[in-house]
């Protein structure tokens, strides 16, 4: 089990940095991660998945700090890992609701 380089447990680690990074900083930015692409059979180790990335934030430079904060990292344990900025969808600013500012999880 210590030589496993699980590409599937990395990315759940990338979901707690993401957790981390997102709400270390006061504000009412939000990050979700989803539509986890793993593949293979069950009864084996991924070595690769995909996910999805989505940061939001009232201040476009606000968003890619915490983009660069992550991408920064770039490697969790012995897992490396990259963002492809493959879509952007850009909309109006809008506030966020206060009881939907982000929490710790746990």
């Amino acid at each position: 089990m210590d030589r496993r380089q699980d590409a599937l447990l990395a990315a759940c680690r990338l979901v707690d940095a993401v957790n981390r990074v997102v709400t270390s900083r006061s504000g009412r930015q939000v990050g979700t991660v989803g539509a986890f692409l793993v593949p293979g059979a069950p009864d084996i180790v991924p070595g690769r998945v995909e996910l999805s990335l989505d940061i939001r934030d009232m201040d476009e430079d606000e968003i890619g700090a915490l983009v660069l904060e992550l991408e920064s990292g770039g490697r969790i344990g012995r897992a490396e890992f990259s963002f492809t900025r493959f879509h952007f969808h850009f909309h109006e600013p809008v506030e966020t609701h206060p009881r939907r500012a982000p929490r710790a999880v746990g």
